[in-house]
């Protein structure tokens, strides 16, 4: 989807407000968006948690509903209603939303993380227990992916090594 200045400028407004923990202000530049471009999904999941944060939970679950209903393959409209269901004290439903989330990516860390808290308010503490040490897992892999990334000197090693070239630099 090709947005034009104005959204994409009124995007990354929101984006910021939003990491400044203005979510009142970022909620008004979503909804900017949203004017001009109604179907931009990242637009209305982000306004979705600029209106959770604000504790505007049948908003927000609004905005995390019409995400899903524009993109139902991505998870995180699915995590993000489930904390918005969560909260509301609907256990089922947001048990139902984080299962979704992992079920579409299962490399999720933060859905595994909130299934466990609400496995562990259940009762299910085994349960509980699996998702917590999944999403430390996930969580060690994904820093360890970065770190790798990031570390010009190993990167270019394990490229080197890939091509097969790393044999011959070992001393026989």
């Amino acid at each position: 989807m090709e947005l034009s200045n104005n959204i994409q400028s009124n995007f990354q407004s929101g984006m910021k407000a939003f990491t400044n923990n203005d979510y009142a202000l970022s909620e008004k530049y979503f909804t900017l968006v949203l004017e001009a471009e109604p179907d931009f999904r990242l637009g209305v999941e982000s306004r979705g948690a600029a209106r959770l944060r604000l504790d505007k939970l049948e908003e927000a679950i609004a905005d995390f509903n019409r995400a899903i209903e524009l993109s139902p393959e991505h998870a995180r409209p699915y995590h993000l209603r489930g904390l918005v269901n969560e909260r509301r004290g609907d256990l089922e439903q947001a048990l139902a939303d984080f299962n979704q989330a992992i079920a579409i990516n299962p490399d999720y860390a933060a859905a595994y993380h909130s299934r466990s808290l609400v496995r562990n308010r259940r009762g299910e503490t085994e349960l509980a227990d699996d998702d917590l040490r999944m999403f430390k897992m996930l969580t060690e892999k994904r820093l360890e992916e970065f770190a790798n990334e990031h570390n010009v000197w190993r990167s270019a090693h394990m490229a080197v090594e890939e091509a097969g070239a790393a044999d011959v630099m070992v001393d026989r």
